[in-house]
Parts: structure tokens; C-alpha cells; sequence
């Protein structure tokens, strides 16, 4: 493709550009992730917590510098680990089977599938593991894959594109690889998105560059990977990324006299289409997504959700580093973790950009290139005003509040805005250092706030134990880095003559920007340990017994929150958001924990906690009312504990559970008076309004149900009644299930309030129940729209192409 800049940096155009990016990427993978390639160690993070609880080996190439354990360097696993890895092994089976991923029947007695966005069911990552069986090597491949072209497409962007050195190239690779936003989440759901930013920046600049069919169709593709991944936060922040770059490329190519004002206006309603476009590809994924928002009260939720903004200053060291007086993400120290009122430190999460990547971003302004002022000038500010968004100051909190949804996005979803204009302005930073024409001003005013910043942190704070000598070897790593980079922008500025070691010089700047970043990171990883083909005992014998009931886990000692979504065990409680509210209603009322045991507590705003589980839960039986009648409904026939819960033993066997297994970790422990999943009763009078209760007295008179077929998205129930009668199953009432009555239709009605039941007639009968999104079959039309659109453009590009280059000379 021809340069946007190519008059400004003609020399600096790389002859092979194809090659070079696949060889810097292919060096910076292997170098990163050498423990990964050649060591067996594993990216997913349902490995590192299995590595850490079974005592696993790790599998760390380079000497990692941490002052705690694995866990340290990350800022939430929880996401992977309860949510996204279970969902691999989810769609893996759900594909093997042939069956709908649109109904997850294991999670809280039911729930809907990828319109619960968090777990990225759909997304491209997902997807591909699944596909390969859903194992640790699958996850690992497909990731690695994802950060490589990752890697590849920034580098051809900023080598490209931009058309800056090779050296400014591989810095800005080496930044978007390693910062830490993407080490402290690599693994969840939270960055998955982010890997898809760099093919969707290099297709919407190419188009900008060269409207035609070809270029068009490639955005199309590149933006539905990125929109596969449905983590809200993130997918929206990270378009706000590229959409910032995108226009600063755009006023560009208007500076330069390429387009006029109006061309850049059609150029990007061009662009415009192509999202859209690539939306519309993903029409089966959004569009029961946008039917259920109601169902499901997605944004209700996000409306309620409260920003936690950052101290200041106490955050403004840990954009630096995580590592000084106390460390960031998992291993900060309870002093410096708190965000109440009692002297904390730092608030919110603050991902690292290390001191070199700011230093080198401090000089990315140009008193010569003056084309890329637009573009590195709305990269900074976009930076800095997210980063003055993050301290929420009182007026910036006025202007967000009235924004819907993208004013409730937490702090530490903002850093794709973050990081992606940090790219840029690193890359450009070490341009500008090669050709010794940048501003010194914004190096020092950046080097003075670390030094105020550590010195008021000394004075609030201290250095103190636990890691002292970890902390004090940071702070002079710190010192040593802020040293080098003086020196080297120092000499650059003001000492002549030294072009013959500039190269030398860069390759230091290069390597010490990798080593601190790497070492930052701490990405000590423990071995592949596919944790999901190799069950502990207690959870085999579970799913070798249990049938059609469910699951009750206490605490983190058998079933882990959604794994059950993953071993295909029906399990009550649920750690994901695609459970329905009329079941947490329930959920809540026979449930009724102390407040310290709910999970996201909070009398505020979260009076009920984040999410319907027992994974807080104490051995204090006392503390807490359950209501065991509405258990047996529920068709629990398996409570599991952690051998330590000797108090809820004694309490399961008072109410009628009897030991039935136990290992090292788990005590398994089976209810005997469990009621069939489904089952018919007498009703005195016909329900009104499709809503129905159980009557007194049911568990007397009700008669099971046979359940023919048990899949995700159909249920066959078979029986016979002497009466008309109501037939009960205890899953989740959702108005897009339907049902058969002997080959009728019939009405599926509540009962009470979010289980399913249908009257049938005196005699045999025959019910079919199945789920399908109301939206679906025009969602697969759109689908399929789009796909015949690429192909028709395909095979009409020329005739195509020249409509576009007269409509655009048009505009002229």
C-alpha cells in the first residue's frame, strides 16, 4: 500500500515490509513467550490456579523478580477462571454434540447462552479452542496466534502506515505486546478484544489509504473478529481506540491534500459501513443479545454500576511501575488496596506503562513532521484525558454522568484507549530520538511527576516490609531506567556527532524497554494441566451419579463457580450474567446468606451481592437461613463441601443428607429427599394469567415425570395422569422456549415465578419443550447477507472500485 506520509518519510519505507513484520513478530513472540513455546507452560489462567492448588511445576525460562507468588502480577483470574475457560469447555461440547449454545441448562437452573457477553461464548478465541476440543494446548495455540498477528499488524501499522523506522516500529510491537494492561490480564476475558485492535487499526488505515472493494471486505472481516469478543467494557473502549487513531490518520491525509474535507467525510461513512457491515455478520450473535436485554436487565445492571475512581496523587507511580514502596495488582498490601476513607493508596486497578515506554512516548512531538501533529496530538490528549477521567475529578464526573452505559465503565476497562494512543506515541518517540528533533519539555515535566509522585508516596506511605529487599531493588531498577533515558535524550538533544552509535544506542533503548516490561509483568506460568479432560475424583463421581439433578457447592472446595458449565453438571448457583432476575429472586429467598458471604456485598448499591453463589460462604450454618424445601425443588441431590465444613455437615445430615463420598478436598454429600427434576400434580383449579404455584401438600401426591431427552435446547418429558394435572420441571421459564403438547402446541406457564410447567389432559402424555431466540432466524438472514454482499463485491470489484473512485472525485 502507498504511505499516507510518504512525501515526510520517504527514506524510512521499508522494500519489504511483509517479511520484516512476520520476522519482528516471530522474534518478540518467541522471546516473550519462550516458557509457553518450548517449556510447556500455559497462558490459561484455570492452569495457573489448578497449577497453584495441586502443586504443580512452573514453568518460568527467564529469572521473573516478584515479591509473591504467581498470582501477583495479575489483576482479576476470576474472569477466565469462573467465567470465559468454562465457557470454552461449553461451547467444545455443545459443538461435539451438534447442539444450540443458546440455552446453558447447567448453569443456575438454567440460563441464556452468549447474551451473557462476559463469558465471549461467540468470540473468535472461544470459537477456535472449542473447535480443537476446547484442551489447554488448543487455548494456548490460539491465543499465541492472536498475539502474533497482534504483534505483526502494529508493526506493519507504524512501519507502514506511519512510515516510521524499523527500530520505532519494534518499539511500539514490543510496548503493545507488554504493557500492562495486557500481562495483568492476559488469559481473561477482559483482553481478548485487544488482541483484534491491531488487524482492525491496519485494515481501517489501509482503507482510508485506498478505498476499494478488497480493503473494505478486509475491514469488514477484521472488525467482526474484534466484535466476536462481547465484553462490553472493553469492545467499547477499544473501538474508541481506533476510532481516535482513525482520525487523526484521516486529518492527516486531508493535510497533505489527499482528500478535501468532504472526501474525509465520505472516507469515513465508508469505514462506517464496514463496522456495520461486520455487526451485521455477527447479526446471530447481537441480536438475541439486543431481544434479551429486557429478559435479562443488562442495562438496568450497567446503569447501577458506580465508577471507583483512582487517589490522587498516591496512583500516579503506579503508571510507571507496579513494584516501588508496594505493589499493584494481586499483591498489594492491604494498606495500599482499599479504596475507603482509612488511608489507602491507590484505589482502583492502574495498569503500568513502564518508564522507558513514557519517556520515549514524552517525545513524540515533532517540530518537522508536522503532518503527524493531528494524529500524535489526539493520541495524547485522548491518553491524558482517560487518565484525568480515571483521578474523577468533580468536573469530568458531571460531564460522564450523563453519558448512558460509557459512564458507568469501571477504570480498569479504560486502558485500551490508554495503551493504544501509548503505542502510537512510543513509536513515534523513538522516531522523532533517531532524527534528534523532539521537545525536551515534556520528558522532564513526565520524569518530575515520578520523582514528586515516589516522594510523596515515601512520606504517606514508607518503605517497609513484607519485600523489603524486592521494594528496594525496585526503586533502584526505577532510578537505573530514569538514568538511562536521561542520558540518552540528553546526548541526543545536545551532543552533536552521534550518528555512528545512534543504532547502538537504540538497541539498548529497545532491550531495556522489553526487559522492563517482561520483568514488570512477572509472568511466572505454571504447566499445561488440562484440569477439564482430568476431574478431581469427588467431581468423577459426581457426574458418573448425579443424572438430571444438580449441584449445591459451598465454598472452593469441589465444584468451582460455572465449572459445572464446563463438566456438564447442572449446578444452582452461577458466577456469570446470564442468569435470569426472576431466578435470583428465588435464588435469594431460599438463600438468605449473611452479608459477608455474598460475593460483591455491598448495602449501597449491591445489597443481594454480584452473583447467586455459596463461594464466600463460612462453615456457619447459623449465620445463614436455607430454605431445604425449596432445595429439594430445586432438585439438589448433592451438596458439596470442603472437608473443613464440619459445622454444615452436622447441619446437611439434621435436615436428611447422608456422606455419600469423600476425598482430600471434598465432602459429597447426597439429599435423600430430593425431588424428581420433573414430575405432574393434581391442580385444584386451572392457573390464571400462565402463572401458576405448586399446591400444599404436592410432595404427596405428585407423580415423576420420565425425562426422554435432556439437551441444551430440548427437553422431551413422557408420563401418564388420571386428572388433568400440571407437569413441572424445575428449569427456568424464558419466553422463547415452546412446547409440544402430543404433538400441539401449548402454553409453557410459570410456576412459581421461574420454573416451567405445561396443564396437560387425563391420559398419556408427550411434551417437547425447545428454546430458540425469537430473532434468530432473521439474525442468520442478515448473516447470510452480508456473506452473498463479499462475494458479490468479490466477483464485481472492478465495475465496484470504479463507482467508489467516482463518487469519492465527486466529493472533491
Amino acid at each position: 500500500m502507498s504511505n499516507l506520509f510518504c512525501d515526510q518519510v520517504s527514506r524510512s519505507y521499508p522494500k519489504r515490509p511483509l517479511l520484516e513484520a512476520c520476522l519482528v513478530a516471530l522474534l518478540l513472540i518467541l522471546a516473550a513467550f519462550p516458557d509457553v513455546l518450548f517449556n510447556g507452560a500455559s497462558l490459561r489462567l484455570t492452569d495457573q490456579v489448578t497449577g497453584a492448588v495441586m502443586g504443580l511445576q512452573k514453568k518460568s525460562v527467564y529469572p521473573i523478580p516478584m515479591g509473591t507468588d504467581w498470582w501477583g502480577g495479575y489483576n482479576d483470574s476470576g474472569g477466565a477462571t469462573y467465567q470465559s475457560d468454562p465457557m470454552i469447555q461449553f461451547m467444545a461440547h455443545t459443538l461435539r454434540n451438534g447442539e444450540s449454545p443458546y440455552w446453558n441448562p447447567y448453569s443456575a437452573a438454567g440460563a441464556l447462552g452468549p447474551e451473557a457477553l462476559v463469558d465471549q461464548k461467540f468470540s473468535a478465541l472461544t470459537v477456535v479452542s472449542a473447535l480443537f476440543g476446547g484442551s489447554s494446548l488448543s487455548f494456548n495455540i490460539a491465543i499465541m496466534i492472536a498475539l502474533y498477528f497482534g504483534v505483526f499488524f502494529i508493526y506493519r501499522t507504524v512501519r507502514e502506515v506511519f512510515g516510521l523506522s524499523s527500530i520505532a516500529a519494534a518499539s511500539a510491537a514490543t510496548f503493545y505486546l507488554l504493557n500492562g494492561y495486557i500481562t495483568a490480564n492476559l488469559g481473561s476475558n477482559v483482553t481478548q478484544s485487544y488482541l483484534y485492535i491491531p488487524v482492525c487499526l491496519y485494515t481501517a488505515l489501509v482503507l482510508i489509504d485506498r478505498l476499494s472493494v478488497l480493503t473494505w471486505s478486509m475491514a469488514v472481516l477484521a472488525f467482526a473478529l474484534f466484535f466476536s469478543c462481547t465484553f462490553m467494557p472493553t469492545t467499547i473502549t477499544g473501538l474508541l481506540a481506533i476510532g481516535l487513531i482513525v482520525v487523526g490518520c484521516l486529518i492527516a491525509s486531508i493535510q497533505t491534500g489527499k482528500y478535501s474535507i468532504k472526501q474525509g467525510f465520505f472516507v469515513l461513512a465508508v469505514l462506517a459501513t464496514s463496522v456495520l457491515a461486520s455487526g451485521l455478520l455477527l447479526a446471530p450473535l447481537y441480536f438475541p443479545f439486543l431481544e434479551n436485554l429486557k429478559s435479562l436487565g443488562t442495562l438496568d445492571d450497567y446503569s447501577k454500576r458506580i465508577f471507583w475512581g483512582l487517589r490522587f496523587p498516591n496512583a500516579l507511580a503506579s503508571f510507571y511501575t507496579p513494584s516501588y514502596l508496594f505493589e499493584s495488582y494481586n499483591a498489594m498490601e492491604p494498606a495500599a488496596a482499599f479504596w475507603d476513607d482509612a488511608g489507602s493508596i491507590t484505589g482502583n486497578s492502574v495498569f503500568h506503562s513502564g518508564v522507558v515506554a513514557i519517556a520515549l512516548a514524552s517525545c513524540a512531538f515533532s517540530a518537522r513532521l508536522k503532518h503527524f501533529k493531528w494524529l500524535v496530538s489526539l493520541c495524547a490528549l485522548g491518553g491524558l484525558f482517560i487518565v484525568v477521567r480515571l483521578f474523577d475529578p468533580v468536573w469530568i464526573h458531571w460531564l460522564f454522568s450523563y453519558l448512558p452505559i460509557v459512564g458507568n465503565i469501571g477504570s480498569q476497562y479504560w486502558w485500551p484507549v490508554i495503551m493504544l494512543a501509548m503505542v502510537v506515541l512510543v513509536g513515534f518517540g523513538v522516531n522523532n530520538l533517531q532524527q534528534r528533533d523532539f521537545y525536551l519539555l515534556p520528558y522532564i515535566v513526565f520524569m518530575a511527576i515520578l520523582v514528586a509522585s515516589l516522594v510523596y508516596l515515601f512520606n504517606l506511605f514508607g518503605l517497609h516490609a513484607p519485600a523489603l529487599e524486592y521494594k528496594t531493588n525496585s526503586l533502584y531498577f526505577i532510578v537505573a531506567t530514569v538514568v538511562l533515558m536521561s542520558v540518552v535524550v540528553l546526548t541526543l538533544k545536545y551532543v552533536p556527532r552521534t550518528a555512528k552509535c545512534s543504532g547502538a544506542v537504540f538497541l539498548v533503548v529497545l532491550i531495556t524497554l522489553f526487559v522492563e516490561l517482561l520483568g514488570w509483568g512477572k509472568m511466572s506460568r505454571f504447566e499445561r494441566s488440562d484440569v477439564f479432560d482430568k476431574m478431581p475424583v469427588a467431581i468423577q463421581f459426581v457426574k458418573d451419579n448425579i443424572g438430571h439433578y444438580r449441584t449445591l457447592n459451598f465454598g472452593q472446595g469441589g465444584l468451582d463457580p460455572e465449572l459445572g458449565s464446563a463438566y456438564q453438571i447442572q449446578e444452582v448457583s452461577t458466577m456469570n450474567q446470564g442468569n435470569l432476575p426472576a431466578f435470583n429472586d428465588f435464588f435469594y429467598s431460599t438463600f438468605n446468606l449473611a452479608n459477608t458471604q455474598r460475593i460483591g456485598y455491598d448495602a449501597r448499591f449491591a445489597p443481594r451481592g454480584s452473583f447467586p453463589t455459596f463461594m464466600l460462604i463460612q462453615d456457619k450454618p447459623n449465620a445463614n437461613s436455607i430454605n431445604w424445601e425449596a432445595v429439594d425443588v430445586l432438585g439438589v441431590k448433592y451438596v458439596l463441601l470442603p472437608v473443613a465444613y464440619s459445622a454444615y455437615k452436622e447441619e446437611l445430615k439434621r435436615v436428611g443428607f447422608v456422606e455419600a463420598y469423600e476425598s482430600l478436598r471434598t465432602v459429597v454429600m447426597e439429599n435423600t429427599k430430593v425431588l424428581p427434576r420433573a414430575f405432574s400434580v393434581r391442580m385444584a383449579e386451572r392457573p390464571d394469567n400462565n402463572s401458576a404455584k405448586l399446591p400444599p401438600g404436592f410432595r404427596n401426591t405428585l407423580v415423576p415425570a420420565v425425562i426422554e431427552t435432556y439437551r441444551n435446547s430440548k427437553v422431551v418429558l413422557s408420563g401418564d395422569v388420571t386428572e388433568e394435572s400440571l407437569v413441572f420441571l424445575s428449569d427456568n421459564w424464558h419466553s422463547n422456549w415452546s412446547a409440544l403438547l402430543n404433538g400441539k402446541k401449548a402454553p409453557i406457564i410459570k410456576v412459581e415465578n421461574t420454573f416451567r410447567g405445561v396443564i396437560v389432559p387425563p391420559g398419556h402424555y408427550t411434551i417437547t419443550m425447545e428454546y430458540q431466540p425469537k430473532s434468530l432466524s432473521w439474525a442468520l438472514g442478515c448473516s447470510l447477507l452480508i456473506v452473498l454482499l463479499l462475494i458479490s463485491l468479490g466477483l464485481y470489484s472492478k465495475r465496484t472500485d470504479e463507482l467508489l473512485r467516482e463518487r469519492l472525485a465527486a466529493f472533491h
